[in-house]
């Protein structure tokens, strides 16, 4: 999923540019730039969706992004895992170690959750109220982004004390990220839900945060889950907050080693405009 920088998308492809792999890719209709001719491969299958979506921060149509990939991907079938990435990750390492790690360890699902009650009051109330104009969040005037935010929010506390919650077909559990690694029957499972959770997240805040792994924690996929780290650990990503942050941490050339160190097998996030010298130091070090 790429809504921006050129160059670091550049690299992305270029290190997953591996004959074992295909590679699936979202451009942001707000990309307006954007030309297939800035990417190549040479080994991998590229496909880029035909179907750009204006995908807005927190929006349903994020999730509608989401399916179409998993989607397509699963029409032409068959694959051991699907990945799940932005345009602002990179893998940590080598494509020959990412696929022995997903054959020796066939059948686990990565998928990132996080497990304080505090995450969990949060997805309660992302999904148990309306929450519109979602698309204005994080427009540029930071005036009306925040005007539009205290409307909203002034609307839905309101048709919360008359309507009470929304009803809701799964029970709630964990939230986390939308970077995830899982297997060709667990985005069957999502598939199967497809209709009912486009349907059920509109008007929702967040819900690419909730909808899989609500759906994956309610079927038999639960137990294959992998819980070795209850947080962005458990989907094999290294993405570091923060305190108080409301976004990760975007990787400078002050965090190779951090990087160099990890056990983990992709990080986000990185930004050709913030550090050009990270993004060529990874792949340097992690391409084949």
């Amino acid at each position: 999923m790429a809504h921006t920088d050129k160059y670091l998308l550049q690299v992305l492809v270029r290190m997953l540019d591996d004959e074992r792999n295909d590679i699936y890719l979202h451009v942001d209709k707000k990309w307006k730039e954007f030309s297939p001719s800035f990417l190549s491969v040479v080994h991998a299958n590229l496909y880029i969706l035909d179907k750009r979506i204006d995908a807005r921060w927190g929006h349903a149509n994020l999730i509608e992004v989401e399916y179409n990939l998993f989607e397509e991907a699963y029409r032409r079938g068959g694959y051991l895992y699907y990945h799940l990435l932005s345009g602002a990750d990179l893998p940590i390492k080598p494509q020959d170690y990412i696929h022995r790690f997903f054959y020796e360890h066939q059948g686990t699902e990565f998928v990132s959750y996080w497990g304080t009650e505090d995450n969990n009051a949060d997805a309660y109330y992302k999904v148990s109220r309306y929450h519109f104009f979602m698309e204005y969040e994080k427009i540029p005037s930071r005036l009306l982004s925040i005007l539009i935010a205290k409307a909203r929010r002034i609307i839905s506390d309101v048709l919360y004390l008359l309507l009470g919650a929304r009803s809701y077909p799964w029970r709630l559990y964990k939230k986390g990220a939308n970077w995830v690694s899982i297997t060709d029957g667990a985005i069957g499972t999502l598939l199967q839900e497809k209709s009912k959770v486009l349907r059920r997240f509109r008007w929702t805040r967040n819900g690419e945060e909730i909808f899989l792994q609500t759906i994956l924690l309610e079927s038999p996929f639960r137990e294959k889950i992998n819980v070795s780290s209850p947080d962005d650990h458990a989907a094999m990503r290294e993405i570091r907050w923060s305190t108080g942050a409301v976004s990760p941490d975007t990787y400078t050339m002050q965090d190779k080693d951090f990087l160099l160190a990890s056990d983990m097998l992709f990080a986000r996030k990185f930004s050709s405009e913030v550090d050009r010298e990270i993004i060529d130091f990874i792949q340097k070090e992690f391409a084949k």
